[in-house]
């Protein structure tokens, strides 16, 4: 195969060089690598990186040791002054309790004592007077309060020890020979009483049928009839009498032709008895049976007439 001639001109020389010898190569230039780093130098810089990686970690592991003590010693000063606020809070509720306590034991102290049980006894003396003793019965025994000598129709029985607002004084009936059909009320202050004092409005009671003590014993309640002659004024109303202070309380009135008590004839007494129905519901309520006038028309027998009629059970409440 016939070799390739290259087209290429040769580049013109000076036109004195002497010209190329035939088939002589050009000079090379040889280009040489850098000079490879020794062993001891890769060493020293691998020794330094560690170096510094080290110290990298220790000032990370540094700042989290740091941060882990100053989150605990956060903490610990947040449960110190949780545990002072709770330990001030206890020492004031310890000083409120005890300033409590203290306050109930005074009050305990002052406070009204339970009334005693008072009951009376009565013999007959060989004079034929009649001695009542009254007596109290408390947790420390029995004494005696006083004995007082009468007539032998004459004694007394405890009647109202108030069970409220006992202040030393009760309430006994003087039993005697009248022909009073209400009671008697004897005012006596047990502590420092020597004499059985009328109460003032014993006298404007009506029968006692017509009346009621409370459970507490502080109040009589009373039904005061249309044909009531202790206190015409109070016909055909109920009221409370307040055994400590005196003082009287209307609960009620009926209609006119209304009434508290029904009756009946009595062939022993010859003449017409009326009988009432007065309780306590509670301490501020009585209840008292009503009857009211029924009108009759005439028969072949008897003439028109007017009769009392049972109604049924009336509330009377303290406002």
């Amino acid at each position: 195969m016939p070799a390739i001639q290259s087209t290429t001109p040769p580049t013109p020389g000076p036109a004195n060089s002497p010209k190329p010898a035939a088939n002589k190569v050009a000079p090379k230039t040889v280009i040489a690598p850098p000079p490879m780093q020794s062993m001891g130098q890769i060493h020293k810089h691998t020794g330094f990186i560690i170096a510094i990686a080290v110290t990298t970690l220790l000032l990370i592991a540094s700042a989290v040791l740091a941060y882990i003590t100053w989150s605990n010693g956060e903490s610990l000063k947040n449960d110190i002054i949780g545990l002072n606020s709770n330990a001030q809070q206890i020492a004031q509720e310890r000083d409120m309790v005890s300033t409590d306590l203290k306050k109930a034991l005074e009050d305990l102290a002052n406070a009204p004592k339970p009334a005693p049980f008072f009951y009376t006894t009565a013999e007959l003396t060989e004079d034929g007077d009649l001695t009542t003793t009254l007596h109290s019965l408390t947790t420390e025994g029995k004494a005696d309060i006083f004995t007082t000598t009468g007539p032998f129709s004459t004694s007394y029985s405890v009647y109202a020890t108030p069970r409220v607002g006992f202040d030393g004084r009760i309430w006994l009936d003087e039993n005697s020979d009248t022909n009073s059909p209400g009671i008697a009320l004897r005012e006596f202050d047990t502590i420092a009483g020597t004499t059985l004092m009328p109460t003032l409005f014993s006298d404007f009671l009506p029968v006692p049928d017509a009346i009621a003590l409370s459970p507490d014993e502080t109040r009589i309640a009373a039904a005061y009839s249309n044909e009531n002659t202790a206190r015409p004024d109070l016909a055909g109303q109920l009221v409370a009498w307040d055994l400590l202070t005196g003082d009287m309380t209307s609960l009620g009135t009926l209609e006119p032709s209304e009434h508290f008590g029904d009756t009946y004839f009595s062939e022993i007494w010859d003449s017409q008895i009326s009988t009432f129905n007065v309780q306590w519901e509670s301490n501020d309520c009585a209840v008292s049976s009503v009857y009211a006038d029924v009108a009759v028309e005439a028969t072949e027998t008897e003439a028109a007439k007017t009769v009392r009629q049972y109604g049924g059970n009336r509330y009377f409440c303290m406002e």
